[in-house]
């Protein structure tokens, strides 16, 4: 191989692994969409909790 081929994927290798570098921290960086969210609760949006008396177990299931 030439010496600009094993360069060329050399520099390839660096940018692939740097971009994953980049895409594993990306939590570290304010302002990105991926970001953690909180949980939200029926609470949050006024939403009253509704229990039925059908589900006997308590499994969210009516039975």
């Amino acid at each position: 191989m030439s010496k600009k081929k094993i360069f060329l994927a050399a520099a390839i290798v660096v940018l692939v692994v740097a971009a994953g570098c980049l895409w594993y921290f990306r939590h570290y960086f304010t302002g990105t969409s991926s970001a953690p969210v909180d949980a939200k609760a029926n609470v949050d949006f006024s939403i009253e909790d509704i229990h039925s008396s059908v589900d006997r177990d308590g499994d969210g299931v009516d039975d």
